[in-house]
């Protein structure tokens, strides 16, 4: 069972393409979107492309408070689906699966607030206090925050601040949001799986101004008993995802069905 994340910037205009190619290459289970900008336009005219482009029909489109929607595509029936906008900047996608090895599996896409460590934190907290902690939880997305695992140097704090980039933090790096989820119970994908350093960011595109240094925006987080059920952990950095979008897709291999 394949899980991929990916912000794919504003929509995807003129990479859709390349977008749905990077989802081929990674042949997901279920893809969560962050930034499908006018995904519903022209009736779902660009969702609909998506769908028959990847293979993956079933679809939830959530329309979140900004331009910045959230979209699941799936190979499996999603039910109990809803977004969730209430005290979010943007919002998040809610979406529910049946496994037949264990049964419910709860998926929550999130789009952190871009502005600061303080409102991303308030969100956090929010998002958290609906789910408490779930059996079967996944919760992916772009956080558009910074982990302490990835063991950021002070030149790299310097490097933000001398292009006025403040959304990590003032006086040093925080790590607020990433610390208050782990400390919910949840576990990052890539402490129980991956490889270390990381970063989800920059790619080839280099569109989004605060993107100036290696840095890990977007992260899944599991419930404990999903842990052990982890085979492998990657960020998809070769083929079309170069130029496909700002931030590279995050890909998590579960050994269940």
């Amino acid at each position: 069972m394949r899980f991929l994340s990916y912000n794919i910037y504003k929509g995807g205009v003129n990479r859709l393409g390349r977008i749905a190619q990077v989802v081929r290459d990674c042949s997901p289970d279920i893809v969560g979107f962050c930034e499908a900008n006018g995904w519903h336009d022209d009736n779902y005219q660009v969702l609909r492309y998506m769908q028959a482009a990847t293979g993956l029909h079933n679809s939830f489109f959530c329309q979140a408070n900004t331009a910045y929607h959230l979209v699941f595509l799936s190979l499996f029936s999603l039910f109990n689906t809803r977004c969730e906008r209430v005290g979010l900047w943007h919002g998040s996608a809610v979406a529910r699966y049946y496994s037949p090895d264990i049964g419910e599996v709860t998926i929550v896409l999130v789009h952190l607030d871009p502005r600061s460590e303080d409102e991303r934190f308030k969100e956090v907290r929010l998002i958290l206090s609906h789910f408490g902690l779930e059996k079967n939880l996944i919760m992916m997305g772009d956080f558009n925050s910074l982990s302490p695992a990835d063991c950021y140097t002070q030149d790299i704090f310097l490097s933000l601040q001398r292009k006025s980039i403040r959304k990590f933090g003032d006086a040093a790096l925080r790590y607020d949001v990433i610390n208050s989820i782990l400390d919910a119970g949840l576990h990052d994908v890539f402490d129980i799986k991956g490889r270390y350093p990381v970063s989800s960011v920059p790619t080839s595109l280099r569109e989004d101004p605060t993107h100036i240094v290696p840095l890990r925006l977007d992260y899944i987080f599991v419930s404990p008993g999903l842990a052990s059920y982890i085979k492998e952990v990657f960020f998809y950095t070769a083929g079309e995802s170069l130029e496909a979008s700002d931030h590279f897709p995050l890909v998590v291999d579960f050994a269940f069905s």
